[in-house]
């Protein structure tokens, strides 16, 4: 009995992880708030996982051996396409965090590394969420690096720096120097 209720087991389990992705970053963002990054990876790890075995368990007590051949060529090729999509996610929308203090704020920085590396800095709230929109932006110019990695904090300085308001809008904005800049009126 238990045999032939554990895959669906796992495959609610991949069903449920599916619904929080779907559901729960729509829902924080209507509130000002984004998921951690690591709490993305988490859901996903799990749904894959869960679909997985309840693949595999199911797949063990299909009698019919063409059917049986035909679904695990299927499942094959499911996991080709995800593996392919974890790595383009992997290398090409990876955005590192971190928690840092700042101006006696706890924030968590976002870096943007690609052609150009930006940092935004959310406001913290807890280690799932933080808050939206950015309280303040860094810009370090061309490059793609990491300027808060640890090790590399003193090693590279922001060519501009804004802040903003509640609404993301930026109301100061300084060089690398930190004098001010004035926008044209």
């Amino acid at each position: 009995m238990m045999k032939r209720v554990l895959p669906f087991i796992f495959l609610a389990g991949a069903f449920g992880s599916f619904i929080l992705l779907w559901t729960i970053p729509g829902a924080l963002r209507d509130h000002n708030f984004e998921l951690r990054e690591w709490v993305y990876i988490v859901l996903a790890a799990m749904l894959l996982l869960c679909l997985f075995i309840g693949l595999i368990l199911i797949l063990r007590w299909i009698p019919v051996a063409v059917l049986k051949f035909i679904l695990i060529i299927l499942t094959s090729l499911g996991l080709l396409v995800v593996l392919g999509a974890s790595v383009y996610l992997g290398l090409f929308a990876h955005r590192p965090e971190h928690v840092v203090i700042r101006n006696d704020k706890k924030y968590v920085a976002v870096v943007t590394a690609w052609l150009d590396t930006d940092v935004d800095y959310y406001p913290y709230v807890n280690v799932f969420v933080y808050k939206t929109p950015a309280e303040i932006t860094e810009s370090y110019g061309d490059g793609a690096f990491d300027p808060l990695k640890k090790g590399e904090e003193n090693m590279h300085h922001p060519r501009q720096t804004w802040y903003n308001d509640e609404q993301g809008f930026h109301i100061e904005r300084y060089d690398e120097e930190g004098n001010p800049i004035v926008s044209p009126e």
